[in-house]
């Protein structure tokens, strides 16, 4: 649950609320050119450091007294030169004259590894905030190598960040000329450069809003959050066939970040709404509105795990959940950390298994599943794997904010829990685990699936040479280099796998068998505490459905209370539902925790 001002709760206490508020912060960008961005520049101060301009993250520069007119100001603003480690950005070697040009014009050039085709609507440029100061005229050109793709130039700006609007595809770099600066005598100063254009939409431009989210606190399904919005088209700014329009910049896993606000005491409070990625978009040639789908983190790990490996001696699930999301490669934070956090108590759980052959986000499912964790993305845009917590939240969904009493359905009696204990034993001998050819014209490197999981695994190429072997438990990364049909032979060790059943009985009898089947679990301990863990949850069988007045501060696994007429109980929520027209409704599920009440 999202921390509040008392003055919100108290909000969400009257009959009629003050007015509510949604807005979203899009990053119409290419992601894949952001991420591989380079940056250089013809001539620096011996502070500046210009490769912070396009890292992505949140910059605190300080503004140093540096020997230009009137940048020595005595009110304590301005702080000495350190010896090292300079936060200035980029900072020009060069100092404009009198007349705020420059004789020899600062460049800075954003360079990427390939050319890239994806449309971007331009560049976003924040000069020096620190110090308010900008260039005044400058100029912003798009190259395909040599070939200028698209120009602008700008003059009279009066503003520390400056959006450039213009049409860019078919580039691999972007040159930012500074031609005049705002003040004389003074070097040129930028702080950062985000390549692309961020819009802001608020509840005006937003037709509909809907926000789901959903968690398993077993990790037995892979969590989800997500948005669904529409945003009004009637200026047909989104149609495809509206060639200067917007629909051609959208991408998958482009950025977009939402708020929620009330207005109280005459202010407009805020909370954090969670970070998403673009996923989906639609956009009707017979309605006023384009519709867009976001969803959270996991959505950068659909590929396929290949490098599960096997362990005679075992691997923790901690360093196990951190190889996986490493391979992700997922975006920093702002602040340059990583965007994940797993509990420490999986340094203390081990397998053998190597993972299979999965998505990313099955892998970490697994992973939470077999560590008796939760996994879910927060609002902060970070994946946790941890414990599941136990505080009940002082929130109530009751009569006074539902629409109707709240749903109950009960599930079936749970009578025992199977857990299936997996031992991998690898053979003596070493026999193919795969034959085949393959075409190959100078250098490539590719993937190769065995037919059996194995170790000892080695591969021998038949008219063509083998550069290089990376060998896993399911599969291996070959380089080879050859010239026509070149012939692939590996062999390795399978490895063979027995089940056992470990069964813990609930006591009942004519209920359901809960069956777990992770094949990260190879030891009977490791069974018997996920089989405890898996029955404790699963004997609370009362599931609540509530319709009530939103309060978009609340989150899935939270515990919460709700009241009816026979009293107030704890609920464990496991999904939350809300939309916005105009002000928020809701709908939520979670399991009844009898232990609690």
């Amino acid at each position: 649950m999202q921390t509040v001002s008392t003055a919100w709760v108290n909000n969400q206490k009257r009959t009629i609320l003050e007015e509510s508020f949604v807005e979203l912060f899009y990053d119409i960008t290419d992601p894949e050119a952001i991420a591989e961005a380079s940056v250089s520049d013809n001539g620096t101060c011996y502070i500046s450091n210009t490769q912070q301009i396009t890292n992505n993250i949140i910059k605190t520069f300080t503004p140093y007294a540096t020997l230009e007119r009137n940048v020595w100001v005595l009110d304590g603003s301005r702080k000495n030169i350190p010896e090292n480690n300079y936060k200035a950005g980029y900072v020009s070697k060069y100092i404009c004259s009198e007349s705020s040009s420059f004789e020899q014009i600062p460049v800075i050039e954003i360079s990427f590894a390939q050319t890239h085709t994806q449309s971007i609507p331009g560049i976003t440029i924040i000069w020096a905030e620190e110090y308010n100061e900008y260039a005044t005229d400058f100029k912003v050109v798009a190259y395909n190598d040599n070939e200028i793709i698209a120009e602008k130039r700008i003059i009279d700006n009066a503003s520390t960040t400056s959006i450039v609007e213009m049409n860019i595809d078919n580039y691999n770099r972007i040159c930012i000329e500074i031609l005049k600066w705002c003040l004389p005598y003074h070097r040129a100063r930028i702080t950062d450069v985000f390549v692309g254009v961020r819009k802001t939409y608020d509840k005006s431009q937003l037709v509909s809003f809907e926000y789901n989210q959903y968690v398993d606190p077993l990790s037995a399904n892979l969590p989800k959050t997500s948005i669904n919005v529409e945003i009004d088209n009637t200026s047909d700014i989104y149609n495809p066939f509206y060639n200067e329009g917007m629909s051609k910049y959208l991408t998958p896993r482009q950025q977009i970040r939402a708020r929620y606000g009330y207005k109280v005491d005459e202010e407009i409070e805020w909370i954090n709404g969670g970070t998403f990625y673009l996923s989906e978009w639609e956009i009707p040639q017979n309605s006023r509105t384009a519709k867009i789908e976001a969803r959270d983190l996991l959505e950068f790990m659909n590929a396929t795990y290949m490098k599960g490996l096997y362990s005679s001696t075992g691997i923790d699930l901690y360093t196990l959940a951190q190889s996986v999301l490493q391979e992700a490669n997922l975006p920093l934070n702002k602040d340059g950390s990583v965007k994940w956090t797993i509990d420490e108590s999986l340094k203390n759980i081990y397998t053998n298994a190597a993972l299979p052959l999965t998505t990313l986000s099955q892998c970490l499912q697994m992973i939470a599943n077999a560590s008796q964790c939760v996994l879910y993305v927060d609002r902060d845009d970070i994946l946790h794997i941890e414990p599941i917590g136990n505080i009940i939240k002082d929130y109530t969904i009751d009569k006074f904010n539902s629409y109707k009493k709240a749903e109950i359905s009960l599930t079936k009696a749970l009578e025992r829990v199977d857990v299936t204990i997996y031992n991998n034993t690898p053979r003596e001998t070493a026999v193919a685990i795969y034959n085949g050819t393959m075409n190959i014209n100078g250098t490539s490197s590719t993937w190769i699936k065995y037919t059996d999981p194995a170790i000892d695994v080695a591969a021998t190429v038949t008219n063509g040479t083998l550069i290089s072997a990376q060998y896993y438990t399911n599969a291996c990364l070959l380089t080879i280099s050859g010239n026509g049909a070149v012939e692939i032979t590996i062999t390795g060790r399978p490895l063979e796998t027995s089940e056992t059943i470990y069964t813990l009985s609930t006591g009942l009898t004519n209920g359901e068998t809960q069956k777990v089947l992770n094949p990260l679990i190879t030891t009977s301990e490791r069974a018997a505490n996920v089989a405890d863990w898996v029955k404790n949850y699963l004997s609370n069988r009362k599931i609540l459905s509530a319709e009530w007045r939103a309060d978009p501060r609340l989150d899935a696994l939270d515990i919460i209370n709700i009241q009816n007429d026979y009293g107030t109980y704890p609920m464990r929520t496991t999904s939350v539902t809300f939309t916005f027209k105009g002000a928020f409704r809701g709908e939520s599920e979670g399991r009844l925790l009898n232990d609690m009440a």
